[in-house]
């Protein structure tokens, strides 16, 4: 039996494996579910359900975006919930840790303009200031 040299069969190896152009990430588009299982996407013209990470928060049922990466999934966009700027966080202003404020006075519950040391004008006074 004859023995060819390792190098040789590196190089027939490499000339005879197909090439890797596939990307080494995508986002493709899907929609999420959530149960009690766990969270997972239905990637468009899929019929499966993939498990997924997430970036973003999502309900059942929300159009998402999903990161494909070192054979991982991620949804990183909400598509149909974009109201938390894409990220995540909490959903009760109550867990809020960095809650915004205005001059020092923390918002939350109903303000006055006084409560904000705000000046109270109407769209006329606001339009003559700009113009």
């Amino acid at each position: 039996m004859a023995v060819l040299s390792s190098e040789l069969l590196q190089e027939f190896a490499k000339a005879v494996a197909p090439p890797d152009n596939s990307p080494k990430e995508t986002t493709v588009y899907g929609t999420a579910r959530v149960d009690s299982n766990g969270v997972y996407a239905m990637i468009d013209g899929s019929d499966i359900y993939t498990p997924v990470n997430l970036a973003v928060t999502v309900s059942d049922g929300d159009r998402v975006m999903v990161l494909l990466k070192n054979r991982q999934a991620t949804v990183t966009g909400n598509l149909t919930n974009q109201g938390g700027g894409g990220g995540g966080g909490v959903t009760s202003y109550v867990l809020l840790t960095d809650k915004p404020s205005i001059e020092g006075v923390v918002l939350q519950g109903d303000k006055t303009f006084e409560d904000l040391t705000l000046e109270s004008i109407t769209n006329f006074e606001l339009e003559a200031m700009l113009t």
